[in-house]
């Protein structure tokens, strides 16, 4: 504990019925986003927080978000993302939740 300031675990996901993001029509990302968002809103009290669909950001939100680190941005087509169709129909059916200690996040 003394020198772990933060870590990282990284999770993907395969919700049944719904494609990866790679090979996922608008339909299906913006039904997995649905699918999530429930999920979310299920969440115990201290795991409560805010959604935020990336089409849908204030500039206020999108630079408060920035300056917590925790906005990502489009996957180029030089990524590894982007080159395997990851970012096709950007920004629907994404976005990013954490809960209001923000100590859990999800993209």
């Amino acid at each position: 504990q003394k020198y772990v300031k933060s870590t990282r675990v990284r999770a993907a996901r395969n919700i049944s019925g719904y494609g990866l993001p790679a090979g996922a029509s608008r339909e299906d990302r913006l039904a997995v986003e649905g699918v999530l968002k429930e999920a979310f809103w299920g969440l115990p009290a201290e795991l409560q927080g805010t959604y935020y669909p990336l089409g849908e950001l204030s500039s206020e939100q999108e630079d408060a978000l920035q300056a917590g680190g925790f906005l990502f941005q489009k996957p180029g087509p030089m990524q590894l993302l982007g080159a395997a169709g990851a970012g096709r129909g950007w920004p629907d059916g994404r976005g990013i939740f954490h809960n209001d200690a923000k100590t859990v996040l999800c993209w």
